[in-house]
């Protein structure tokens, strides 16, 4: 997925990993959100061609993505669980 792809959190293998070190944006690369989100939706579009997502799901990702800037998508997931579950803007 394009969280792990991106590499926001380390991952031993298979679905072992740990929010203990969540990389940000820019321990990730990227200058802006908007650049992350770009890359983002890339790593989505990869996973839609590959028939691995379904379009619903690529669009729900990428909601969850953008609802808490600057954070990443792992880094909502992590300390705003509650808006990644409602897809509710983080105030």
């Amino acid at each position: 997925m394009p969280f792990v792809e991106l590499g926001e959190a380390h991952y031993i293998g298979d679905f072992i990993g740990t929010y203990e070190s969540v990389r940000n944006i820019q321990q990730l690369g990227f200058d802006t959100h908007n650049d992350y989100l770009k890359e983002f939706r890339e790593k989505l579009a990869d996973y839609l061609d590959a028939r691995n997502i379904l379009k619903e799901e690529a669009e729900e990702m990428f909601r969850r993505a953008t609802l808490c800037p600057p954070t990443t998508y792992t880094e909502t997931y992590r300390v705003h669980y509650d808006n990644f579950v409602d897809i509710i803007p983080c105030p």
